[in-house]
């Protein structure tokens, strides 16, 4: 059994800085982690993203954040269970601590709990298009490792969000051609990023088909390419009419439509939900539950800005509270570490 001062579940950027927030105030953690390697979505999905809304960053790719996030923790030590999800939350017998018990049986005693697990365990929303499945992991990619790959190449990046937006200004730079596909004339992505593309649009650096969905892609042999199908969305063109199909040839499709996420067994734990988030009160991030708080992505409250940013904010807030729960007649003095 661990015996930790808190335990975080979730080892994305905000779980592991909930790390640092704590060890700030001289609490000891314990980080649960069901993913092999931390990082979250930083690691697994976009590690070659570049996040331009940090401060003192005009720039920074996501796994490098993660890197230095590290970096910035080593020096509280916290103890790491990855590869595991956290399956059960009790209270000791005395009522006085938390009882989290791993999927690999381990045990982690603590104070507090803090979970940080974005929009939970999480995979690719799938590219619903006939032939798509023949072409993953060879010219059809749900995310981005490594960029190189690209340099000089023609890419076709679809969905309508921020990661869309964002790779394709990134992608601009180095492919030889970036077409962006989405469904709706309008793109849900920060205003000055998607001021950016449609710079670049002007400047033939882009083009942009909007409102399309990918029909049928299948790799053609002849030009040694992946050839794509679109259909002008909502519509459906008798015989499928040259007026409402386009067929686009590229070397390799991005897909980014969003991820189908589960909170797993952090919803039988008496916490209070909405939408598949954690409601906490948004002084001190704390839920239903005394003891044990949400930040980042999963937690909500009321004009929540689901941010890098806020949840890092909420990390401080978070930790702080704990604090004045547990070591009451350090925290004010502890706290001085954030001023």
């Amino acid at each position: 059994m661990e015996l930790v001062d808190v335990a975080v579940i979730g080892a994305g950027p905000v779980g592991l800085f909930s790390v640092f927030s704590c060890g700030m105030m001289g609490l000891k953690c314990c980080v649960i982690e069901s993913m092999d390697e931390v990082g979250g979505q930083c690691s697994e999905l976009y590690p070659e993203k570049p996040i331009c809304n940090l401060p003192g960053h005009q720039s920074i790719l996501a796994k490098d954040l993660i890197v230095s996030v590290k970096g910035q923790i080593a020096q509280f030590s916290p103890i790491f269970v990855t590869g595991q999800r956290a399956v059960s939350l009790e209270r000791d017998e005395a009522g006085e601590r938390f009882i989290i018990t791993a999927s690999n049986g381990a045990i982690v005693s603590a104070m507090s709990v803090i979970i940080a697990v974005g929009a939970g365990a999480f995979s690719p929303r799938k590219l619903p298009a006939e032939g798509a499945c023949k072409l993953e992991g060879k010219s059809l990619f749900y995310s981005i490792k490594d960029k190189k790959k690209f340099n000089g190449k023609r890419i076709v990046v679809i969905g309508g969000g921020d990661p869309v937006v964002d790779w394709s200004i990134a992608l601009s730079h180095i492919a030889s051609r970036v077409s962006v596909v989405h469904r709706r004339d309008t793109f849900r992505a920060y205003q000055g990023n998607i001021a950016r593309m449609n710079d670049l649009v002007g400047r033939g650096k882009i083009s942009v088909y909007t409102p399309f969905s990918v029909k049928e892609m299948f790799y053609d042999d002849e030009a040694l390419s992946t050839k794509i199908i679109l259909s002008r969305a909502g519509i459906v063109g008798e015989g499928g009419s040259s007026c409402n199909t386009i067929a686009i040839e590229t070397d390799y499709a991005l897909a980014f439509l969003g991820s189908e996420s589960d909170m797993g067994e952090i919803k039988n734990w008496g916490l209070s939900m909405q939408r598949n988030k954690i409601e906490v009160s948004q002084a001190t991030c704390e839920t239903n539950v005394s003891g044990v708080y949400a930040v980042g992505d999963c937690a909500l409250y009321d004009n929540k800005l689901t941010l890098l940013m806020t949840g890092f904010c909420e990390s401080i807030q978070a930790a702080y509270s704990i604090s004045k729960k547990i070591r009451p007649d350090t925290s004010s003095k502890k706290a001085c570490f954030f001023s």
